[in-house]
């Protein structure tokens, strides 16, 4: 360890401390620090919308650590400092000086009475601290099987600190999230009931239960913890905003809008305005995404999600080169699959095929079991006229989607596939499954269009291309050669919407 530079350990006791310690307290909400937010207090009030920040700085040497920790308000008047010193080596000795210390920093803030004494190990503690920053960082050969599996033996040994099953319901709900694997689930909701066990009152923890709850479908249950939530902190904007999503998932599209423009008014962080924008944007309000997207980059100019959504919505529903150029620049900056796709997706609507195809080529390459990838490197081999590669590519789309676990999420996936392959009956059935899912969704509407052109049933492609049309997608997307065999006519409807002023 470099002189004056603090052990990574100690930064991540830290860290962990001071969360604790501010949702134990009543009266106060806590908004975690992401990743990738500016180092200025000030302009770390601006972005997360909040009245002060908790500023911690840590520096140690071979003989101890020098801590300080401040509390700035939004205007930079320092309301309270404090300056201490802990053993490097004594993790846990931090830990329960930055908790004391937070007693001083907070009077009227006073420790709920139900809060628990979370008691752990000086190992578990430093074991738990190394497991949570190798999921945070993902280096090579991480393995989340691997980080579960240890966070069980922590659970034996340190039965009673809460952090142990909130990671580890974290972990498990997004593996469930991605893989749709049920042992997942399971393990994720074993551990939420150990976690409200243990601390019944933590927003942390009912937080993560209503999300399970709400990705199980189990809209009743998610309603009663975020109901618990805002019995203990009224206006908490995590669970209002939770709630949003609880009410875009049941159906209720309209009130999940008014929940999301009430939480961004009165709590404008970048983190509410961009998950904001990617509510308003699955549900075809590109103008409402783009203002809240504006918002949101206004507070935070290089922060990449926000950059990914603005690219997104580029692709989508306005400059196509933009697109493409912000694409680049993310890629460049980090190579994720998201954002690959969508890369070259741009460039494929651009006509730029070859480079569109070396995109989707990377993804494949890098996850050879994604089926979104393999559709997008089996539509673009197609375009290029590599009919007999093409097939080859649709067919694996099949091989992929097979899994009854997930299959209903990938219908539409499926049923695309379906469709080039000249399965047209199930194809159909795949289609109208996902419509019936989502009947209202502008982009299911789409795909089912496209499927209906590709196996030349022209009245129902019209009819579900009016329903994408009417719910916001562009005009571009009907360009696509898939659509030849109704392209009279979706030219005429273009033509009559754009006369009436609607396009």
């Amino acid at each position: 360890m470099p002189p004056g530079q603090p052990a990574p350990l100690a930064v991540r006791a830290m860290h962990a401390a001071l969360v604790q310690g501010l949702v134990d307290r009543r009266g106060l909400i806590a908004v975690e620090v992401p990743a990738d937010a500016p180092a200025a207090t000030l302009d770390l009030a601006r972005e997360l919308a909040v009245d002060e920040v908790l500023d911690s700085s840590l520096t140690c040497d071979g003989r101890r650590c020098s801590a300080s920790l401040r509390r700035v308000d939004r205007d930079g008047g320092v309301l309270w400092i404090r300056n201490f010193t802990a053993p490097p080596d004594r993790i846990v000795s931090l830990r329960e000086a930055v908790l004391s210390h937070l007693n001083t920093a907070y009077p009227s803030a006073p420790l709920r009475p139900e809060s628990p004494n979370f008691t752990v190990g000086a190992e578990d503690y430093e074991r738990f601290l190394r497991l949570t920053e190798r999921y945070r960082t993902r280096g090579q050969g991480f393995s989340s099987e691997q980080v579960l599996d240890e966070l069980d033996e922590l659970a034996s040994s340190s039965p009673h600190f809460v952090a142990i099953p909130l990671l580890t319901a974290h972990v498990a709900l997004q593996r469930h999230q991605s893989s749709r694997a049920p042992g997942d689930a399971e393990r994720a909701q074993g551990a939420i009931e150990r976690a409200l066990t243990l601390a019944p009152s933590d927003p942390r923890v009912l937080l993560l239960a209503a999300r399970a709850a709400r990705q199980a479908a189990n809209y009743g249950e998610a309603k009663k913890h975020l109901a618990a939530v805002e019995r203990l902190e009224p206006g908490h904007s995590g669970a209002e905003f939770q709630m949003a999503l609880l009410h875009e998932r049941r159906g209720d599209v309209e009130g999940a809008k008014a929940i999301v423009k009430r939480v961004v008014q009165r709590h404008p962080s970048t983190y509410h305005l961009l998950n904001g924008a990617d509510l308003l944007y699955r549900q075809g309000d590109f103008d409402g995404a783009r203002a809240l997207l504006e918002q949101g980059l206004a507070r935070s100019p290089d922060r990449f999600n926000g950059l990914s959504r603005l690219a997104q919505l580029e692709l989508a529903h306005g400059d196509l080169e933009r697109s493409a150029d912000l694409y680049r620049r993310l890629v460049d900056r980090a190579p994720e699959e998201t954002e690959l796709l969508n890369l070259g997706t741009a460039l494929m609507m651009l006509g730029r095929l070859d480079e569109a195809k070396a995109c989707f080529e990377r993804v494949v390459e890098a996850n050879p079991s994604s089926p979104y990838a393999t559709l997008s490197l089996a539509d673009v081999t197609k375009l290029a006229g590599d009919g007999g590669a093409a097939r080859q590519l649709y067919s694996r789309v099949l091989e992929l989607t097979e899994d009854p676990e997930g299959a209903a999420q990938l219908d539409s996936v499926r049923a695309q596939a379906l469709a080039h392959l000249g399965r047209g009956d199930d194809a159909v059935e795949r289609v109208q499954a996902a419509v019936q899912r989502r009947p209202d969704h502008p982009w299911v509407a789409y795909e089912a269009a496209l499927v209906h052109a590709l196996i030349d049933d022209r009245a129902s492609a019209l009819w579900n291309a009016r329903r994408a049309l009417d719910g916001g997608i562009g005009r571009r997307w009907f360009a696509l050669a898939w659509f030849d065999p109704v392209r009279a006519e979706l030219s005429e409807e273009l033509r009559r919407r754009e006369a009436a002023g609607e396009t």
